[in-house]
């Protein structure tokens, strides 16, 4: 009874914490799994819901339709790190019909691709500073993994966040800023 109270509180309190990887949290995965059920019914208690995709590999808590208050507090992205997010969806898709496995971008490829839409700088250490907070921003939300050789790893939850309801929003803010860039005469 008692490893299988801890397993199902290592899964819980992993949830709790953010994002939980098969690959990076095999045991706690295997808990999550084995208790799918009741740690399903735990967090419905208070409004929130396990999404896990087995196939990616990934579980994470969100926000139910709920009377309860939300405790699920979203995060408002900077339109650089929402830019980022787009960029490396669409490598991850680009990439996923090519190869099986892990899709894994250099910090120079990722920086190349946003430099092409960025408004042209005078300081490309400036406009390299804030891809760099960018990219540390997807670090902590546990969309990216920092590699040690100075790659990223995008992480396959980065789908379910950033899905095609999320990317029209985006394309319609874009499209706002473009007309407010030109009406600035930028």
């Amino acid at each position: 009874m008692q490893e299988k109270k801890k397993a199902f509180s290592l899964a819980a309190i992993a949830l709790i914490k953010g994002i939980v990887y098969r690959a990076e949290e095999p045991i706690v995965w295997e808990g999550l799994n084995k208790h799918l059920a009741e740690i399903e019914d735990y967090f419905e208690s208070i409004g929130l819901e396990v999404y896990l995709d087995d196939t990616g590999g990934y579980a994470y808590l969100k926000q139910g339709e709920s009377e309860l208050p939300k405790l699920a507090r979203r995060q408002s992205l900077s339109f650089k790190v929402s830019f980022l997010l787009a960029l490396l969806r669409a490598e991850l898709a680009r990439r996923e019909d090519e190869s099986e496995g892990d899709v894994v971008v250099s910090a120079e490829e990722i920086a190349e691709r946003f430099m092409l839409y960025l408004p042209e700088h005078n300081d490309e250490a400036r406009a390299q500073r804030e891809i760099d907070t960018a990219l540390s921003k997807a670090v902590e939300l546990g969309f990216l993994k920092r590699l040690g050789d100075g790659g990223y790893k995008i992480q396959p939850v980065l789908k379910s966040f950033v899905d095609a309801s999320w990317l029209a929003e985006f394309d319609k803010k874009m499209a706002e800023y473009e007309k407010l860039m030109r009406e600035k005469g930028l």
